[in-house]
């Protein structure tokens, strides 16, 4: 209603009405006021024609002193001035560590040339955090043009490929790091668009085409696999030539993957995991991670407890007795169990997981008792717990573990 009312005014009635906005701001104790007068007064002078020019530099001079915008919701705010606060942000090379992102994330939402222009100067930053955000901003923007005039031969950290007009550009990047491409392409069509260089992290999603991975023969930086539901890959015999140390298997795929001599770390979902063989056959693997409630662990920890390296496992279980019939895992250091409905039988995680430094649990079910008792005699063991049920679970024995012992609710679901 202000900014209108500056509007309709006569110059002189919006010059003063402007000049006392500015006033107040100055005057105002905290900065969320300041900042809310300043930038309401700025609102206010573009939308006066042939605004006085002393009082349009004290206007720029007021708004130049918050930014850069602290929130989202200020981001947001001050991407409505338009190329307007474009003008008043700093260049890529005096970006100060500090306020770098924000500045980088204000321009984004400009979704202007003359912002897309500052945001080519982003694309060349040393620091691989501002980096990242240009490459965030791409779906603000029309894709063609943002690829043009910002991403063109820029050395990106990581991106997320959503589109085709996206996939398109991809072999004109400089590089990229970490990269996820999301959509059906050929082997073909992957290898002619992904970068050869510098790629350690590839993530292929949602690929109903694909049916070899023998295109990545040609990456040999690659150490970082993923595929997620690509139901029509049969082809595995790629992997096995790559220098990996981390593998992501979930959704729908075909076909067994032999085990990999490099991998560290393991994630595959449930309906994945016998697809990976027996875990004494992955001789350096450290982390197991599987995904997904299941049903019946046993067969999974007792692969787990031959597995001459592990000592990090990650899975999701209704209840502690199901851990009964599993024989004991020394070499396990670190547990996470989550989806727990039956948290009682605490007695169970010190006898099957002697070795525990680290625990989790994520509890799920009705409020009931947490029996911490049991895990006293653990004098290394940090636990940390997470609660998404209806109301805190009671937690017995937990001053014993002090500062070694968190607790988060979460919001219940």
């Amino acid at each position: 209603m202000i900014v209108l009312a500056a509007g309709h005014a006569s110059r002189p009635a919006a010059g003063h009405l402007i000049t006392d906005l500015l006033g107040r701001g100055d005057a105002a104790e905290h900065r969320a006021e300041r900042y809310r007068l300043h930038a309401l007064a700025a609102r206010c002078a573009l939308n006066v024609q042939s605004l006085n020019s002393g009082l349009m530099e004290m206007v720029k001079d007021r708004v130049g002193s918050i930014l850069p915008p602290r929130d989202r919701e200020e981001i947001e705010d001050l991407a409505g001035l338009g190329d307007w606060v474009v003008g008043l942000l700093p260049d890529a090379e005096q970006l100060r560590d500090r306020v770098a992102l924000n500045t980088v994330r204000l321009l984004g939402r400009v979704r202007s040339v003359k912002a897309r222009q500052k945001l080519r100067q982003c694309a060349a930053h040393p620091d691989p955090a501002v980096r990242s955000e240009v490459a965030k901003a791409w779906d603000l923007h029309p894709l063609q043009q943002y690829g043009e005039e910002v991403l063109d031969g820029a050395h990106l950290p990581d991106l997320l490929v959503d589109h085709p007009a996206k996939f398109l550009r991809l072999s004109r990047l400089g590089s990229v790091a970490k990269l996820t491409v999301r959509g059906s392409y050929v082997a073909e069509e992957l290898d002619n668009q992904l970068p050869a260089q510098h790629i350690e992290s590839l993530a292929i999603w949602d690929n109903e085409a694909i049916e070899s991975l023998d295109f990545l023969r040609g990456r040999p930086g690659l150490r970082a696999l993923e595929l997620q539901n690509c139901p029509a890959l049969r082809d595995f015999s790629a992997v096995r030539d790559l220098r990996l140390t981390a593998l992501r298997l979930t959704g729908v795929v075909q076909g067994g993957i032999a085990p990999h001599p490099g991998v560290l770390h393991l994630e595959a979902g449930i309906e994945n995991v016998g697809r990976l063989g027996d875990l004494e056959a992955w001789p350096n693997l450290r982390a197991l991670t599987v995904e997904g409630y299941c049903r019946n662990p046993l067969w999974i920890l007792r692969s787990a407890r031959n597995a001459p390296q592990l000592t990090r496992i990650a899975l999701g279980i209704d209840s502690l007795r199901e851990l009964q019939p599993v024989d004991p895992l020394p070499r396990v250091e670190r547990l996470m169990l989550t989806g727990l409905w039956d948290y009682r039988d605490t007695r169970e995680l010190r006898r099957v997981f002697p070795g525990l430094r680290r625990l989790a649990l994520g509890l799920s079910g009705p409020p009931g008792a947490l029996d911490l008792r049991e895990l006293h005699g653990m004098p290394d063991l940090r636990v940390e717990l997470w609660s998404s049920g209806t109301g805190d679970p009671d937690i017995v024995g937990a001053e014993a573990f002090g500062e070694r012992l968190r607790f988060h609710q979460l919001p219940h679901t």
